[in-house]
């Protein structure tokens, strides 16, 4: 194995007036109003952040050594320490001589992220990887090309990956595979066709099988999107799905739909608005456990954008929020992908990107144990170039990785680091 390149010395982010220079003590002051209070006073009250400036992070490492335009990291840690990263390179980079645009690559950690295998290449063309490690021990890695949706196994961790692929669905355009996994091993699928219509597929056979594909959502003709859903599955079994639905024309509106299957996927309820739909709500995620407990977290569109996470404790009949915290950016829905977990104390890590002008900035940010109020988002990476997608998990020992793109030189790579005690 190799050594992670390291690309930064940033060992701690602190949050001083004294540092910043004056185009930020301009922006923010637009973000804090006089009387100290969070800018999400401007974004229809969400917020305030708890006022803790302070948060420190191991250096930051380049896993993917010249990634070729490497985006969508995903990330999972298996029960025996393997810490496994897969992302897809855009289709719209060929390397020389390459005639397979769209390819998924990944790469594993059996030392604590000490170092990493030299990065493999999946045989198969796709991108948009999404993992998950089953109880049986199989790491499972679904992935979109132009015409299907693909499931591909690995038996070791995810040091190779077995030459038999599972075509789940064969059809032009599907996009953001979601895999979940419950407590027996039955394995959930969800995806999008062209951003219309939302399907799920299981597998009861580690992968090796996917039943026929089960629309969960109704496709509503042209001018309605309905994209990137997320699964999750709790203790009892019970199955979530939440996406993105809105339309395009008049007053264009954005929410966040919501689906459940208490019968092991075999239908889904009819979908339903979760966000205030007076308001533009969007890029779900989701997780859940034990007895029907499932907390959904999405951002709010607004002059300072905003993330929000709401619960609910019956199996998503009802939900209430949580918290909310306002993101430092250009606002007007340029906020995207949040990504969060839940640690064994209950806090509630989520990491999310922004814009400002033409940098993808990611930021950091935290919900406390029975708080009310995130931390303050705290900055870990600042990339001009493509999205840097960032995902977070937890190690064996509780402790945030976080992993984004991030434009290194020649290219987006796919990068690393670790929130400190």
């Amino acid at each position: 194995m190799r050594r992670p390149r390291e690309v930064a010395a940033r060992t701690t982010c602190r949050m001083r007036a004294r540092e910043w220079s004056p185009v930020v003590a301009v922006l923010l002051a637009m973000w804090i109003g006089a009387d100290g209070a969070s800018a999400a006073a401007h974004a229809g009250g969400e917020g305030p952040a708890r006022a803790d400036f302070t948060q420190a992070f191991a250096r930051t490492f380049d896993i993917s050594a010249n990634g070729l335009d490497a985006r969508d990291p995903a990330v999972v840690v298996t029960p025996d320490t393997i810490l496994f990263v897969a992302w897809g390179r855009d289709p719209g980079f060929v390397a020389p001589g390459d005639t397979v645009p769209q390819r998924t690559a990944y790469t594993c950690s059996a030392d604590g992220a000490l170092s990493f295998y030299p990065p493999s290449w999946l045989e198969a063309p796709g991108v948009q990887p999404a993992v998950a490690y089953t109880p049986a021990g199989s790491l499972l890695l679904a992935n979109v090309a132009q015409d299907s949706i693909r499931c591909s196994r690995s038996l070791d961790a995810g040091r190779s990956f077995l030459p038999a692929v599972t075509q789940v669905q064969g059809i032009p355009s599907p996009e953001f595979p979601s895999l979940a996994v419950d407590v027996q091993g039955l394995i959930s699928l969800g995806w999008d066709v062209n951003s219309t219509t939302v399907y799920y597929s299981k597998s009861v056979t580690e992968g090796v099988t996917f039943t026929p594909p089960l629309a969960i959502s109704a496709n509503e003709g042209a001018g309605f999107v309905q994209d990137r859903p997320k699964l999750a599955v709790d203790g009892q079994r019970t199955i979530y799905a939440a996406w993105n639905h809105w339309r395009s024309f008049g007053l264009q509106k954005k929410w966040v739909a919501f689906s459940r299957s208490t019968n092991l996927g075999v239908n889904f309820s009819v979908p339903k608005a979760i966000s205030d739909t007076l308001r533009n709500a969007y890029d779900p995620t989701v997780i859940a456990r034990g007895s029907g407990v499932v907390d959904i977290m999405w951002v709010y569109a607004g002059v300072v954008d905003s993330v929000v996470v709401y619960e609910s404790t019956n199996q998503g009949s009802t939900f209430g929020r949580l918290a909310a915290v306002a993101v430092p950016g250009q606002g007007g829905g340029t906020l995207s992908g949040p990504s969060f977990v839940r640690a064994g104390d209950g806090t509630l890590h989520t990491v999310v990107e922004s814009v400002l002008l033409i940098t993808n900035k990611s930021y950091y940010c935290a919900l406390p144990p029975g708080g009310a109020f995130f931390t303050s988002p705290v900055e870990f990476s600042s990339s001009p170039g493509g999205r840097s997608s960032p995902v977070v998990t937890l190690d064996l020992f509780g402790t945030p990785i976080l992993v984004w793109s991030s434009n290194i030189a020649r290219g987006q790579d796919i990068v690393f680091t670790r929130k400190l005690p």
